[in-house]
């Protein structure tokens, strides 16, 4: 398997997705991941999918996220980033917020508001500083453990945890 990239296209820090964790949960464990584990925001939102991913640079991609216009446009321009791109904030991104806020996915999936500005952070620091804050930001700050956008409790210490940083 190729490295794994956890800084999406669009933004989003993929380290901190619910879906990317539970695939690497189960690939450690060898059970497979069951939409249950999904927390409910996603269960309510999401059409019901096999849980696996090995984030968005990957070719495991969990397939809620293989239609993502700003995953083929990036791959198609060549960039590591949307915000790293000359045209950026193009139509198509510009098209991605728009059905984001028309269908209200900002009401039910609230990290997807993140984008623009961690694109817009990449833009000024770099992917690999960028890449160190999130690693830093999804963390549990009593243990250490790795966290998901709506994990309410550390699922290692139990302290309870913001949820979408």
């Amino acid at each position: 398997m190729s490295e794994i990239k956890l800084d999406g296209y669009c933004g989003l820090y993929c380290g901190a997705c619910d879906v990317y964790r539970l695939s690497q949960k189960a690939e450690q464990s060898g059970v497979p991941a069951s939409w249950a584990e999904m927390p409910e925001r996603f269960r309510k939102t999401i059409k019901p999918a096999e849980i696996v991913c090995h984030g968005c640079k990957s070719d495991t991609l969990f397939a809620g996220c293989r239609a993502c216009p700003i995953i083929k446009c990036a791959k198609k321009k060549g960039v590591e980033s949307c915000g790293l791109c000359r045209k950026y904030p193009c139509f198509n991104f510009t098209l991605v917020n728009a059905v984001v806020w028309l269908r209200r996915l900002n009401k039910k999936l609230p990290h997807v508001v993140v984008r623009q500005p961690n694109l817009e952070f990449i833009r000024q620091f770099g992917r690999d500083v960028f890449l160190s804050q999130q690693q830093r930001a999804w963390c549990c700050p009593q243990c250490g453990s790795p966290l998901s956008w709506y994990q309410e409790k550390c699922p290692s210490c139990g302290k309870e945890v913001e949820s979408v940083r």
